[in-house]
Formats: structure tokens, C-alpha cells, sequence
């Protein structure tokens, strides 16, 4: 009998990881399930599910529109693991502009972790995120200071030119940002350019934005700006680059690493990953294409929500690739079908592969 390992990312706001790999199990027993993310949604879950050594701890901070909110956070020895999405996740409040919502939650979620008397390392997951502050609002949250000429402390980002410098809090713990995409935090492939009209923010608000960017990186940190990643989440990458003085990286690589994912898949005879849009993005960085050069094309099988580009362009990617959604269906109709779709394309693989 053949064995097969699942290690898809979510599909947002349909199928989480592990009830992709659960609804795979359900239907062929020999099934290895890797529960997946690239730093977004279910990031935390997914360490959870994958390591019997992490702890899971809820903490209280705000959202993106200020109001109370209980988040889980992954505990490992000194190490914290915390998802951004969690508290800034992008279908919060959607009658609200992207303008008006902020990270000051973030700043909440990681002041707290700076009192722990055992936290050492934070490691902030930035995928699926609502702003676009820059993690401004969490500096100011943290205790960053942007006076003025006069001295007066800017606390609004749309006055942040006026500010002449900043003044840095003393923080003690080590930060690492998990992102799953390139971008740096301006220019044509930027933070805002590619990101800021998803978000809901105008061509106008885009420029306003630019500048205030610019600005911040002239106060805090320039050379920070031109890191790969610092646009993941709305600038928040920058915002741990530049402010805290972190670093970041590969989020699916992070969570392969964690997982025992590499010894799973040499032993399985198939490895079926993929992601809820699998589109010309898909191709940097996201946790199919990392999971897929891992394990090999010849043992992978991708599955997708919707695919936006060619089959030809995703075969030297992987063995095969499958639609959950059917042509006859709309979006709206797939994505409340999705659960008999993903068994649909289940019993074509165990067809075509396992049988």
C-alpha cells in the first residue's frame, strides 16, 4: 500500500491545514500528515499539531480596531511563537479602511513577552495580515518616541514627517519575523505597490503612505529598508528589522524545520501540498514551491482552491495538479463547497495514484 504525506498550507478561510490532511486520511489510511504554514494563518496551530514539546498559551491584547482579543501563542523553553494574523488578520472589520486599523496589539503581545521572565526569542509570524502602519502603532506601543522639532511626541502616522528622531525603549529579547514573500517595504514592488489596494487603501493613500515610510526608515533605520521581506505585513517585517533590531526569514522554512517533515517525505511515495489561490506569486516562496523542491517533483502532487496559471508552468514544479473548484461552480459556490470539492479531488488522486 502506498504512503502518503499531506503538507498543504490553508486554504484561507475555507480548510485548514490539518483538516486538509484529516479529510485525506478519511479516505486513504495509509496517510502522514505535516501540518503547514508560511507564517500566516494557522502558523501557531501548526507548530502545535506538529511538536508534542510546544505549549499553547492565550494571551489578551487588542485587534486591528482596538477591541479586546484573546490570542493563542506557541511556548517552546525560552522561545515564543506568535501569529500576527491573530491579531491584525486581514478579514477583520471589513466595513473598516485599511487606514484606520493599526498594530498596536502587536506591540501589546510582545510588551508582554518582554516582562516574561523566561521568554528569550520571538518569532512573529507576518502572513494574512489588515495594515499597513508599518508597525508603527506597535512601536509606539512598545515605547518608541518620535518627537517633534519642539520636542511633542508624534503619535499619529499621517503627522510622522514633522517628527525630527526617534527615541528607542531598552528591549531585551531576540526577534525573528517569518515571512513568506520577497517584498522589500517601498518601491514598484514594495510593501504598498502590491499590496496596499488588496488591503483597501487608495492610489492617493498609497503615495501619502510611501512618504511615511520613507520617512520612518530616514529616522530609525535606512539601510533596513532595503532587506528582502521588510514589506511582509504592511511593513511590519521592517518594523522587526529596523525598530527591533531582528531579523527575518523563510516562514514555511521555519515550520519545516520545526516539523519532521524532511525524514516524512523520503519515505512517503507521494507528497500532496498546495495552497487556497495557486497563482504566478505561488512561484517565490510560498510553502508549496518551498515544500515541492524539498521532496522532489516526481513525489509531488499539488492541490489548489483555484489555479491561476497554466499546467504547463506548474509541471516542472510537480508530478500533477488538481482544482478543487469546478468550472460549472462560482468562487462564492466553491468556497461553501469546499469540503465536497476536496473530496472530489481526493478520490481522483487515490484513483489516478494510489489504487
Amino acid at each position: 500500500m502506498k504512503k502518503i504525506l499531506i503538507a498543504s498550507d490553508s486554504f484561507k478561510g475555507t480548510l485548514s491545514s490539518v483538516e486538509i490532511g484529516k479529510a485525506f486520511k478519511k479516505q486513504y489510511r495509509n496517510t502522514e500528515i505535516v501540518s503547514v504554514s508560511d507564517g500566516g494563518e494557522g502558523f501557531v496551530e501548526s507548530l502545535l499539531f506538529n511538536n508534542k514539546d510546544f505549549k499553547a498559551k492565550t494571551v489578551v491584547t487588542i485587534d486591528d480596531m482596538e477591541v479586546p482579543v484573546r490570542v493563542r501563542i506557541a511556548i517552546r523553553g525560552t522561545d515564543a511563537y506568535i501569529e500576527a494574523a491573530s491579531v491584525i488578520a486581514l478579514h477583520n472589520h471589513p466595513k473598516h479602511k485599511a487606514c484606520e486599523k493599526v498594530t498596536t496589539g502587536i506591540g501589546i503581545l510582545l510588551n508582554k513577552l518582554e516582562a516574561s521572565k523566561t521568554i528569550k526569542n520571538v518569532y512573529i509570524g507576518l502572513g494574512g495580515s489588515s495594515t499597513t502602519d508599518m508597525g508603527f502603532y506597535a512601536s509606539l506601543a512598545m515605547g518608541f518616541k518620535y518627537p517633534d522639532k519642539d520636542g511633542k511626541e508624534i503619535t499619529r502616522l499621517e503627522k510622522i514627517e514633522k517628527a525630527v528622531a526617534v527615541i528607542r525603549p531598552k528591549l531585551s529579547n531576540r526577534y525573528i519575523g517569518l515571512a513568506d514573500i520577497e517584498n522589500r517595504l517601498y518601491g514598484n514592488q514594495g510593501a504598498l505597490k502590491i499590496f496596499g489596494r488588496q488591503k483597501g487603501l487608495t492610489n492617493t493613500q498609497i503615495v501619502k503612505y510611501e512618504r511615511y515610510f520613507k520617512h520612518i526608515t530616514k529616522l530609525v533605520n535606512k539601510d533596513a529598508a532595503k532587506i528582502a521581506r521588510t514589506g511582509a505585513a504592511g511593513g511590519l517585517g521592517y518594523f522587526i528589522v529596523g525598530n527591533l533590531g531582528g531579523q527575518i526569514r523563510s516562514g514555511i522554512k521555519e515550520v519545516l524545520k520545526l516539523s519532521k517533515f524532511r525524514q516524512m517525505a523520503k519515505t512517503a511515495d507521494y507528497v500532496i501540498t498546495g495552497e487556497g489561490a495557486f497563482d504566478n506569486q505561488s512561484f517565490f516562496g510560498k510553502a508549496p514551491y518551498a515544500i515541492a523542491n524539498l521532496a522532489g517533483k516526481d513525489k509531488v502532487i499539488l492541490i489548489a482552491g483555484v489555479i491561476l496559471v497554466s499546467k504547463k508552468k506548474i509541471l516542472p514544479l510537480c508530478k500533477d495538479c488538481f482544482q478543487l473548484k469546478p468550472d460549472s461552480q462560482s468562487e462564492k459556490e466553491a468556497i461553501k463547497k469546499s469540503s465536497a470539492n476536496l473530496r472530489r479531488v481526493i478520490a481522483e488522486i487515490k484513483h489516478k495514484y494510489l489504487d
